[in-house]
């Protein structure tokens, strides 16, 4: 670990992350917030806990804040294409689930029952069976790309019950729109009496560009 590592406390854990190696921002602990009010609504429709799909995790955020909540995510796949992220993820996830993770990034396996980790790119995720069909809130954190690869990351869902998708969106103000045609294009149907997915402008990203996040109930697919 470098000498810019520090350690960022956030909904009551400590964040490992270093600025030099991998992007965290904590600008967006509302936005983790939301995420972790929707996984209770969740959780509670479903039932039981949540299996948690996070391909773009970076340093683990997002995880940190659903991993602080007892019974609420059963099962865990976090994996980010950058290996020093991966390194900090580890470190937290020693500290957050109190076990042995390895020390060094390596490509993404499945290091115990319920903990799928590593360096992955998420566009090949979808190649394994292993993770495919399994998930039921997915979290794309990669806004710059997230209407790109949006329909590639569909078959991590696990279709025969309800699921989420909570991504963010860095788009034009005067193309919001456009861009919620695009996510309901790619994405499965909406969950009955729930709202289709709508981007939610949260600050300005330049002059002409807005971060946006959006949550996207998806219906069990119909036999």
């Amino acid at each position: 670990m470098s000498s810019t590592r520090v350690l960022v406390r956030e909904s009551g854990k400590s964040i490992a992350c270093d600025p030099r190696k991998a992007y965290f921002s904590t600008k967006l602990q509302s936005e983790r917030l939301e995420t972790l009010a929707l996984a209770r609504e969740l959780r509670e429709l479903l039932g039981r806990p949540l299996r948690v799909c996070d391909p773009f995790c970076g340093v683990g955020p997002s995880l940190a804040i659903l991993l602080s909540e007892p019974g609420l995510v059963s099962e865990v796949l976090a994996s980010d294409l950058n290996p020093y992220a991966v390194e900090l993820l580890m470190d937290n996830l020693r500290r957050w689930d109190g076990r042995s993770y390895p020390m060094e990034p390596a490509p993404i396996s499945r290091i115990f029952e319920d903990r799928i980790i590593g360096v992955a790119d998420a566009m090949q995720l979808q190649t394994n069976p292993e993770f495919t069909g399994r998930w039921d809130l997915l979290i794309v954190n990669l806004p710059h790309r997230t209407l790109d690869i949006l329909h590639s990351l569909v078959p991590l869902l696990d279709r025969e019950t309800p699921s989420m998708v909570r991504g963010r969106v860095i788009v034009p103000e005067n193309e919001i729109e456009q861009a919620n045609r695009s996510i309901s294009r790619d994405l499965p149907d909406s969950l009955g009496g729930f709202p289709a997915p709508n981007l939610r402008i949260k600050r300005d990203y330049s002059s002409k560009l807005r971060l946006c996040s959006f949550q996207a109930w998806i219906a069990p697919r119909e036999d």
